[in-house]
């Protein structure tokens, strides 16, 4: 009885899942993205901003335990 129910156990867990797959997929096939704008594209006003970028020396940084987060490497060569 119990090598029954360990081998019927994974085939009706497959028969779910199949069932669940097809049961779950959308029939409606869409663009995505139509349902949240709509067919109106947005009307936005024009707005012109002056940018002032510079660059700003900063201090030492202090960088002990950097190996316990490093991702990757980099080399400067200055």
């Amino acid at each position: 009885m119990n090598f029954i129910a360990k081998s019927a156990f994974p085939k009706f867990l497959g028969l779910f899942l199949i069932l669940g797959l097809l049961v779950s997929c959308e029939q409606d096939l869409t663009t995505i993205g139509s349902g949240v704008v709509g067919n109106e594209p947005f009307a936005t006003g024009k707005e012109v901003y002056d940018v002032f970028a510079y660059n700003k020396n900063i201090e030492a940084v202090q960088t002990n335990k950097l190996a316990v987060y490093q991702l990757g490497t980099y080399n400067d060569p200055v």
